[in-house]
């Protein structure tokens, strides 16, 4: 007995598979966010130049606490995000044509990374 001609029921990405562009857009502004408070929460030391033009200038030695408790938030932010992201293009990937958001993978390592060098 022949099966009967199965269709496909999609009409095009429902509302999961289109907010994982939302993911993956979220999950880099949170990086590229973290990128630019690690610039402004780094150690600011005399270089060369201050040295020989003897520039006074308002140097730390350390890291600034604040800055770096708000870079952790994001970390952690970004980890969740990539996280239900991830989950929801496994759940939605079933078919051939669907594809793996390797974005998400690559901001969940990093925002790993960020967290496990935070906490120790």
């Amino acid at each position: 007995m022949a099966q009967p001609h199965k269709y496909n029921r999609r009409h095009g990405p429902d509302f999961w598979v289109r907010s994982l562009t939302w993911f993956v857009a979220i999950g880099w502004l949170l990086l590229v966010a973290v990128f630019i408070l690690l610039d402004k929460a780094k150690p600011v030391t005399r270089d060369l130049f201050d040295r020989w033009l003897n520039t006074p200038g308002p140097f730390r030695n350390s890291w600034d606490e604040q800055i770096v408790h708000v870079i952790f938030y994001c970390v952690l932010t970004g980890f969740i995000v990539s996280s239900a992201g991830i989950f929801v293009n496994k759940k939605r990937h079933r078919r051939i044509g669907d594809e793996w958001r390797w974005s998400l993978f690559f901001v969940l390592i990093v925002s790993f990374i960020g967290i496990i060098t935070y906490l120790f």
